[in-house]
């Protein structure tokens, strides 16, 4: 079978199933994947720009220094070589010197043309800036050397110095076949004035003197090698770098200047870059003074421009210009960050667009600039846009096609599909493009039975291992966002007793856990406080954990005792982990309103640590049991006792006591009781703080081994009736401490929750807190948009955010209709959706009245205004702080 029938075939067959399935999700869907897909594009491809174009000026500029060093090493050489041959005697030197080797500039004849190899080459060709001369007529010889003195009329001193100086013509012409047109001419200047010069040419202007030119008195001034700024040639006005350096005799005294030009066009263009922004983006060569300091102003001496073509080629400026950017503080931060001599990206706005620029320094003077407008990135996302447009009418179209259309087309992509496969290099592009914009799945196929197969395997392999460790960390990400939702939000009100818990993970998930389970206990309420600890910690310990936790809270309405509950839970728990080698180890410490009587059944945990303030004595509440999952017909006993008046409480894990510092010292229990015994004053919620804040302290920055986790219980609190803070009720914002976004289209939304990164970045807020806090401003903000807009006049949202009091808050203003939603009816989740007699709605206010601290609304000068508090220390009772082993 040819395998135009096998595209037909395997076509035909995936054709009708997806047909099936998209018709179904295509309405549903297309409207959410489309604004999702769109902000992710967007964010993503700015900041992959932002990489790329650093990288961009990272390697230009590299490249450049590299050319740099290694001209260095020809000025070098260039100095040694002349100084070997001033030190020979002049009798020797102009007998190892013919007649034709020393040409004075004078000497040079185009007519005849003398010398011989005199030729006219395009890149010297010119007209000298500030010369009172005529065009460069780009006549030279690369056979020969010519030499000046102002003037024109060389003494015999001075002839004798050019015969020794000529002996530098061997080494000149390797140079030069070596590096080509990139090293624009090299020469030596001496101290009576002889200059000599390679290529030879004749038009060197009458009055020029090398001690007059920049390259000469800046390596005399420094007395080592020197890159002066970029400057105009003498004899054909083009923009040049010179590298000088100078020259010393036996005896140290100056003898003159040795020094290169380098052609910078000819350089600049030797390392174009290529990339997918190629033909918008523009560079620039720009040249600072860090003598004038941080303010010094930045002048451009070369840019790039399109030819013909469409190719990027570089334009060096006749003389210097002002950076294309008008004067203000944009330009003050770009001087200021180019100061530091590091390469950067910033956003900025260029030629009256938002724009991207990178920088990297080449030399302490010299700079390569890469600007790319912004509008060429959001090109992608409108892209994306009408693709996906496209493609839900192209689904709905293809859903209405009868089954022979389906067939007919099934057939025509088969032949197209076939001739496909001739073209395997136009495959990989496109699969190279896909894995550029993020597509980490993209996949070739090609199997072509050469040596291109190899590159297809190497391709293929590179997108899974490129997201390999991205869908790891989403996934883990998930699973700690999963388990924190399975921990207590806040202590239960339970009275005649003060109770804190917390938790904290050493990697993205734990197996600690603590839970409060409310039961009956005949008439009277009681409350478990659990607390288990399973064998190892992350994900397969964290999966365990929420098993146990399922099996406790299930058992919470059986009338037994808590002992059978817990030989239950493990009877199923022994039967699940058989042969794993896990288990738990549990406490559960059983409560009553105003009664210092406990109950406890401990399996296999370590004993609870009771503390009396009265006697300064510590006891522990012990009992037998083994952990849960080791034996299935293991029994369980509950131990009883009666707590002393103002007793501090501690259930924990050994994560607290076996943590250990840099030194390997551990925190121990006497350390943990000192802690309980300074601090027995306190109401529950410091205790518990205090004791992770000791732990930490102790720590440092040691790696931690193992979870931590503790439950801190009080009864008959005095001095302190609640767990946290009090919310304050302050519902204006700070002028200078507080984030302003302004948003007039849901389009906007996303800008929140970049303000709320922003302010949570400043504080140790957990994710907990910038989850449930983001998704309650998202939430209002949205149906602001969506339901108050009727009446045609255009929405407006201010919101403002900010951190007072250990709350993170905010503040949103609209000019909506009037709508109290703090007082919105709450959903009937417990009724099925055909019995409902309220309309369908209302989840969203729910989520944000569970989540919220505060909320309050209040109605002034026809704007609705929402008033939302979080308590950043409900996300630390199981924060995500993690100490990686």
């Amino acid at each position: 079978m040819n395998i135009r029938w096998k595209f037909f075939f395997v076509l035909l067959g995936a054709s009708v199933v997806p047909l099936l399935v998209v018709s179904i999700l295509v309405a549903v869907l297309a409207d959410n994947i489309e604004r999702n897909v769109i902000r992710e594009t967007r964010a993503e491809l700015t900041e992959r720009a932002s990489t790329a174009m650093l990288n961009m000026a990272r390697n230009y500029a590299t490249g450049m220094m590299q050319d740099i060093q290694s001209l260095s090493v020809i000025a070098y050489t260039l100095k040694r070589e002349a100084e070997r041959l001033a030190a020979v005697p002049a009798p020797a030197a102009a007998a190892a010197a013919d007649d034709t080797a020393v040409l004075f500039s004078s000497d040079f004849d185009p007519e005849l043309p003398f010398p011989p190899d005199l030729k006219e080459f395009a890149s010297y060709t010119g007209k000298p800036r500030g010369m009172m001369m005529q065009t460069a007529s780009g006549l030279v010889s690369f056979g020969s050397m010519s030499f000046h003195v102002p003037g024109g009329n060389p003494d015999a001193r001075q002839k004798q110095r050019a015969a020794r100086l000529a002996g530098l013509l061997p080494v000149l012409r390797d140079v030069r076949g070596v590096f080509g047109d990139y090293i624009y001419r090299m020469f030596v200047g001496l101290e009576d004035g002889l200059s000599g010069t390679y290529p030879g040419l004749g038009e060197i202007p009458p009055a020029y003197d090398p001690r007059e030119r920049p390259w000469y008195r800046a390596a005399v001034e420094r007395d080592d090698i020197t890159w002066t700024s970029p400057v105009v040639d003498a004899v054909t006005g083009r923009l040049t770098l010179t590298i000088s350096i100078p020259l010393r005799g036996a005896d140290g005294r100056l003898l003159g200047v040795a020094g290169l030009d380098i052609l910078m066009q000819e350089g600049l263009q030797a390392h174009s870059v290529i990339s997918s922004w190629s033909k918008d983006l523009e560079m620039m060569l720009v040249y600072r003074d860090p003598a004038e300091g941080e303010n010094a102003p930045i002048h451009v001496v070369g840019r790039t421009l399109r030819d013909a073509e469409g190719r990027q080629m570089w334009r060096m400026m006749q003389r210097e210009a002002p950076f294309p950017m008008p004067e203000g503080r944009t330009l003050d931060n770009l001087r200021s960050r180019m100061s530091h001599r590091h390469a950067d990206v910033m956003e900025l706005e260029f030629n009256d667009e938002p724009s991207l620029l990178a920088y990297a320094p080449i030399t302490d003077q010299l700079t390569v600039v890469i600007i790319t407008p912004r509008s060429v990135i959001q090109e992608v996302p409108d892209t994306i846009s009408n693709m996906l447009t496209e493609s839900d009418e192209a689904v709905n179209l293809v859903v209405s096609m009868s089954l022979i259309l389906v067939m007919l087309g099934a057939f025509v992509i088969s032949l197209l599909a076939s001739r496909a496969t001739t073209r395997p290099l136009l495959d990989i592009v496109q699969a190279a493009r896909r894995l550029s914009q993020g597509d980490w799945s993209v996949h070739i196929p090609a199997r072509l039975g050469d040596e291109r197969d190899e590159v297809i395997q190497a391709f293929n392999e590179m997108g899974p291992k490129l997201s390999k460790q991205i869908q790891i960390q989403q996934a883990l990400d998930v699973a700690h966002e999963v388990q924190s939702s399975l921990l207590p939000a806040e202590a239960p009100a339970f009275e005649g007793w003060d109770i804190s818990g917390r938790t904290r993970y050493c990697d993205e998930t734990g197996g600690d856990y603590y839970d409060y389970i409310t039961w009956m206990d005949g008439q009277e309420p009681a409350l478990s406080v659990v607390l288990g600890d399973v064998s190892g910690h992350g994900l397969p310990s964290a999966l365990l954990m929420a098993t146990g936790r399922s099996l406790l809270r299930g058992q919470a309405d059986s009338l037994c005792c808590t002992a059978r509950r817990v030989e239950r839970v493990n009877a199923i728990l022994s039967a699940d982990v058989n042969g794993t080698g896990r288990f738990i180890t549990l406490f559960v410490l059983d409560i009553r309103q105003r009664s210092r009587q406990v109950r406890w059944v401990r399996a296999g945990h370590d004993p609870a640590m009771v503390y009396d303030p009265a006697t300064d004595v510590f006891s522990l509440l012990q009992g037998c049991g083994l952990p849960l999952g080791v034996v299935p017909d293991a029994t369980y006993n509950a131990e009883e006792t009666t707590l002393p008046e103002n007793a501090v409480v501690l259930i924990g894990t050994d994560g607290i006591w076996e943590a250990v510092n840099a030194e390997g010292e551990m925190f121990g229990k006497d350390r943990l009781q000192e802690l309980l015994r300074s601090h027995a004053h306190l109401c529950a919620h410091e205790i518990s703080k205090a004791v992770l804040d000791a732990v930490d302290t102790f720590c440092q920055d040691a790696p931690r081994m193992d979870d931590v986790t503790l439950v801190v219980l009080k009864p008959q609190q005095h001095g302190c009736t609640q767990s946290a803070p009090a919310v304050p009720q302050g519902d204006t914002p700070p002028e200078e401490a507080s984030v302003h976004v302004r948003l007039t289209s849901a389009l906007d939304i996303p800008a929140l929750a970049e303000a709320v990164q922003t302010l949570c970045d400043s504080t140790a807020c957990s994710r907990r807190v910038r989850f449930s806090f983001t998704l309650a401003v998202d939430e209002l903000v949205t149906n602001v948009f969506e339901h108050g807009a009727a009446d045609g006049v255009q929405r407006r949202v201010d919101a403002w955010f900010w951190l007072q009091d250990g709350f993170l808050r905010a503040r949103l203003e609209d000019n909506g209709n009037p709508f109290n939603c703090t007082k919105a009816a709450p959903p009937e989740l417990n009724v099925p959706l055909e019995k409902r007699k309220k309309p369908v709605g209302g989840l969203g206010i729910h989520l944000v009245k569970q989540y919220m601290d505060d909320f309050r609304y209040t109605r002034k000068k026809d704007n609705n205004i929402i008033v939302l508090g979080k308590r950043l220390d409900n996300g630390s009772k199981h924060d995500d702080e993690r100490s990686h082993a």
